[in-house]
């Protein structure tokens, strides 16, 4: 029996050049730009420092949001999912600015210029939310890499710069928590994703595609992932033991005893190392009813 193969040339999003795979006949060729696109929430426009002018149109689902999404990239990715399970939201995120009051990181390209506006943009983010009376819950989101992973570099606080310690960063998410009770808000934690430092989104793409990738699986490993993610799982639990908070562990989603899924039903989860895809994000996220979280939790 004979075969018709369509070879195909596409343009990979990640690299200078094209790259050859190969398709069956009348199989449509899935569009990897779109699927792995940035996952900014409800736009691009709410990866933006806040201003004294407000939220931006944009970032905003309903005049009376009950759910603000507060955080970095690794909030912004939340955002999809949460929507699209009805919740109305108010975006107040900034690639990597995560909900600390009242300290940011100062590493690398991220300067103490950045660290400043990183601490104005969250203090205007928490004044959004104790003054938005219709705001009943604040999900929390970071990728805490800078916060509890590093020892590189410093933060900035209200005395001024001092050496990292992630014991600064788990007082900060503390008072931050019980900042938001005493404004009377229900305050929700997400972990991260499952992740072990590769790629899962590539390597997603390269499989479908037939390119090298050298990993038999694109799933993340249990033990992998406990173990890259060590320091920042302890930090959330040790701030949930303290505080009582909710905390959505994403891998209770995810995983099984061994593995972490990469794919459900076809959909990417990942775009990225870490970062939910757009449509993952729908996936994982559309069923979880964050307004049953209740007053137990202030």
């Amino acid at each position: 029996m004979a075969y018709v193969v369509d070879i195909y040339c596409y343009r990979h999003p990640y690299s200078n050049g094209f790259e050859w795979g190969a398709s069956s006949a009348n199989e449509a060729v899935p569009d990897y730009v779109e699927i792995r696109r940035a996952n900014h929430g409800l736009s691009i426009e709410c990866d933006n420092w806040l201003s004294d002018a407000g939220v931006h149109p944009e970032c905003i689902t309903d005049k009376s949001p009950e759910i603000a999404v507060w955080g970095d990239s690794y909030a912004m990715h939340l955002v999809p999912g949460l929507a699209k399970g009805g919740g109305k939201i108010v975006q107040l995120t900034k690639s990597v600015c995560g909900p600390f009051m009242g300290l940011s990181p100062v590493v690398g390209k991220y300067t103490l210029d950045w660290a400043e506006k990183c601490s104005k943009h969250n203090r205007l983010a928490f004044k959004t939310i104790a003054e938005t009376k219709s705001i009943t819950h604040v999900v929390l989101g970071s990728a805490y890499n800078s916060y509890f992973k590093s020892s590189d570099g410093h933060f900035l606080t209200p005395e001024g710069l001092v050496k990292k310690d992630s014991s600064k960063a788990i007082e900060a998410l503390i008072l931050t928590i019980e900042s938001l009770k005493a404004a009377g808000k229900i305050p929700i934690l997400f972990s991260p994703p499952p992740r072990s430092g590769f790629n899962i989104g590539e390597c997603l793409e390269r499989k479908e595609t037939g390119l090298i990738f050298f990993k038999a699986s694109c799933d993340v490993l249990v033990t992998d992932y406990q173990e890259h993610e060590k320091s920042i799982i302890s930090a959330l639990k040790y701030v949930a033991n303290e505080t009582k908070v909710e905390v959505i562990w994403l891998d209770k989603l995810l995983c099984d005893q061994d593995k972490c899924k990469s794919k459900i039903d076809g959909t990417f989860i990942y775009r990225d190392a870490g970062h939910l895809s757009v449509s993952g994000s729908e996936v994982l996220l559309s069923e979880i009813e964050l307004k049953t979280i209740g007053s137990e939790a202030l």
